[in-house]
This record gives C-alpha cells, sequence and structure tokens, in this order.
C-alpha cells in the first residue's frame, strides 16, 4: 500500500492508502519523490473544475513530478532502476490522425496526471509509459527537476511565439509559468524582456533572472510606459496569468505586426478580446497548450545551468502537510511563487 492525496471536492483534500501501481509491458513503476503545486491544482481544489474537466468523483491530483525508477516493465529499454527521472504528465493515444502528424500534444484521447478522471503524482508511487520518462542530470536536486514541467510550457511557448534574436518583449504574469518564459527568452539571447505583475516579491525574482524592467500593474500599465517613451510596442506579448484584463493587456502592447501568446488558462471557458485592435494592428495569436517535444529543451536548458529553478521555489511541503500547503497557495497569505511537496 501507498499513502496518497485524494481530492474529494471543493476544498475536501483527504490523505488515504492505495494500493500500489503495478506497471505494464512499457511502462515504468517510479517512487515519486517531490510534486510541484501548480495553479491548476490550485483550481481544482478551489472551484472543482478548469473548463471541460470538472471533478466528479475522488482524484489524486499532481502532475508535475519527479522521482526514483523502482521497476519496469520486460519491454523499457529507456530508463532502468536507479534512474532519476522527470514524467511528461500527457500520454497521448499515439493513433490518430493528430498523433500521426506529430502534433500528439492536441490528441483529444491524452490522460493527463492529476486531471480528471486520471489519478495524479501526489502519491507515493505512479506508472507512466517509458516513452514519456526522461533521465535529469545528478546535479539537480528532486525539487529543481519538479519545475522541468512548467519550463516544458515555456519552451513551447517561444515556440510558438517565435521569439527571435533581436526582438523585444513582454511577459504578463511572474508566476512559475511567467518566470520559465522571462529564462527562456533570455536564454535564446533576448536581452529586452518586461515582465509585469501585481506583486512586487515575484517582480524582484524576475529582476534576478533577467527582466529588463518590471512594472507593477497595479501602480502603472506598461502600455502607458511604452506610449511615453514613444515606443509602438513590443515584438512578441507572452499572457501567462489566463483573465480578461491580461489578454487585453497583451493585446494592447504588441506592436502593429506583432505577436500574442496565450498562455495562462482562464477559469471561465469564454473571455472577450479587443478584435478591433487585434484587426487594425494585424497581430498573429497563437495559443499553447502544454508542450510538444519540449521536455528535452527544457532538461539540457536546466542541465546546463541556463535555467535556475531551484530560485522559483519558495516553500516545501511534506506529503502530510498538504492540506497546508494547499490553503497557503490558495489564499496567498505569504510570498509565494512555487511551493513543492517532498516525499
Amino acid at each position: 500500500m501507498m499513502k496518497t492525496a485524494v481530492l474529494y471536492g471543493k476544498r475536501d483534500l483527504r490523505i488515504e492508502r492505495r494500493k500500489i501501481p503495478q506497471p505494464g509491458i512499457n511502462q515504468v513503476l517510479i517512487r515519486v519523490k517531490a510534486v510541484g503545486l501548480c495553479g491548476s491544482d490550485i483550481h481544482f481544489y478551489e472551484f472543482g473544475r478548469i473548463g471541460d474537466f470538472v471533478v466528479t468523483d475522488p482524484i489524486i491530483l499532481g502532475h508535475e513530478c519527479s522521482g526514483l525508477v523502482v521497476e519496469v516493465g520486460r519491454k523499457v529499454t529507456r530508463v532502468s532502476v536507479g534512474d532519476r527521472v522527470v514524467v511528461e504528465p500527457g500520454f497521448p493515444c499515439g493513433k490518430c490522425e493528430l498523433c500521426r502528424s506529430g502534433r500528439y500534444n492536441i490528441c483529444r484521447q491524452v490522460p493527463f496526471l492529476g486531471t480528471p478522471p486520471t489519478d495524479g503524482a501526489f502519491a507515493e508511487f505512479i506508472v507512466a509509459p517509458q516513452d514519456f520518462v526522461f533521465k535529469f542530470p545528478a546535479h539537480l536536486s528532486f525539487e529543481e527537476a519538479t519545475l522541468v514541467e512548467p519550463l516544458a510550457v515555456a519552451v513551447q511557448a517561444v515556440k510558438r511565439g517565435k521569439a527571435a534574436l533581436g526582438e523585444t518583449a513582454v511577459v504578463i504574469g511572474a508566476g512559475p509559468i511567467g518566470l520559465s518564459i522571462l529564462q527562456t527568452l533570455v536564454s535564446t539571447g533576448i536581452s529586452k524582456i518586461y515582465i509585469t505583475d501585481l506583486d512586487d516579491f515575484r517582480l524582484r525574482k524576475a529582476e534576478k533572472l533577467g527582466a529588463a524592467k518590471v512594472v507593477n500593474g497595479r501602480k502603472k500599465k506598461l502600455r502607458d510606459i511604452l506610449n511615453k517613451s514613444g515606443d509602438t510596442g513590443v515584438d512578441v506579448a507572452f499572457e501567462a496569468v489566463g483573465n480578461y484584463d491580461t489578454i487585453n493587456e497583451a493585446i494592447a502592447v504588441a506592436r502593429p505586426g506583432g505577436r500574442v501568446v496565450l498562455v495562462g488558462i482562464p477559469l471561465k471557458k469564454e473571455v472577450s478580446f479587443n478584435i478591433y485592435e487585434i484587426l487594425t494592428k494585424e497581430l498573429d495569436l497563437v495559443s499553447v497548450w502544454r508542450y510538444l517535444r519540449a521536455f528535452p529543451v527544457a532538461l539540457a536548458l536546466l542541465g546546463a545551468g541556463r535555467i535556475n529553478t531551484a530560485e522559483m521555489i519558495t516553500h516545501r511541503f511534506l506529503l502530510d502537510n498538504i492540506q497546508q500547503a494547499f490553503s497557503l497557495v490558495a489564499e496567498k497569505k505569504e510570498d509565494v511563487i512555487k511551493a513543492v511537496v517532498t516525499l
């Protein structure tokens, strides 16, 4: 038996014992060592749903995980017992037209760890297909490695935004995804990066991690700063919050002919755009859904020291104290960027 944290409904999180899963012939059994607490976990905890994903039955949340391989199926060749690994948490079917065309991240049949109805990683053991299990360098801690997952989102976002050397960018939102996008942009050689948030603590982190200019949205608007400087806007704007105001802020600060990359997931399925501004500036508006072959890139950046995930970890909890972790992050009573649960 193993210890797990199970969400039964809104703010109803319970520690329970469940059977340890057994790996199939192409699967890996992993002893979980650390799990990052994601914004999506908090949405399920507070509201019981994100869009069409609704908590109807008890579920184990968590998808940003690292651990040790303890058992492998008889056809597993990619990893061995004792390997330190991270898991890409979405497992596409591999058979549909989208998968066969190389767009597996938008496969319509993806069990995703910690997303209804698939149990996730706030458990002592999980199983995963070998193709979605990746070894990470020994000099990284298990905690640092959990942030490979949000870093992979950032890699996908920068790729979708076609950010190029010499361009300017803005990142709206200085949470784990926003700070990961910032660092990924810096690693590509883009030096003029604005970042906005409502929290000064997060903005100080952004300055430390390479932002050229930080803006507290409670005090100033980036569009006003750009207008005063005579700048027509940035080449590419990354929205990493997911609400009406910040989406339209991204549209407002993109220069004519620029790009807007939507990364944040709104709670509501429908939001309003300033369509007139999109049309008259002929903006390219693209979205990001998880990641596509981004884990190897993220691991390479992290392993080479070009990304600092340790700087984003602000709080640590044991699995027995996971209720405290969720409450802290949900209520934002302290300066929180990333909380990690260790097992």
